[in-house]
């Protein structure tokens, strides 16, 4: 049985992924609707704005750019280190709670998914490695990490 401060820990924990999973998820999604429309900058920005509303960041996003593009919203929703709910800023809480609690093989592949997101920045996920392949990377990498999480506790 884990001692009660490990099990508040995991419990957080996978509350931060199950975040980090979904954020990706609705980001991506909606990436995909606006390839499949026609380009219609109004629409563009009115979609940018749900997703925004979907998260409950519209009114922190707009306190810190004041205007919507898709580089601004991907940035605040993925790096931004002034926005609590960014990818980045759940994926550093997980690796708090997972360090010291999870067994090595696991936190090293939290690790590695911190460090993906970390070391990533939203011109080099735009430009260079595709939005779309940058969070397919990290939906897959915390699949893993969820799978090899409940193989150790429930089997």
């Amino acid at each position: 049985m884990l001692p009660r401060s490990a099990s508040y820990k995991i419990y957080w924990l996978g509350r931060y992924l199950e975040r980090l999973e979904s954020t990706a998820r609705i980001l991506d999604a909606e990436y995909y609707q606006l390839l499949e429309g026609q380009p219609d900058p109004a629409r563009e920005d009115q979609k940018w704005e749900g997703v925004l509303r979907a998260l409950g960041l519209y009114e922190n996003f707009f306190r810190r750019y004041g205007h919507l593009s898709a580089h601004n919203v991907v940035d605040f929703i993925a790096f931004c280190p002034d926005n609590p709910g960014s990818m980045l800023n759940t994926i550093s809480r997980a690796r708090e709670d997972g360090n010291g609690t999870l067994p090595n093989s696991i936190f090293i592949e939290l690790n590695k998914l911190y460090l993906k997101i970390k070391e990533s920045d939203t011109k080099t996920v735009l430009q260079k490695l595709g939005l779309h392949e940058f969070l397919t990377e990290i939906i897959n990498a915390n699949l893993l990490l969820c799978g090899m999480i409940d193989k150790h506790w429930v089997y």
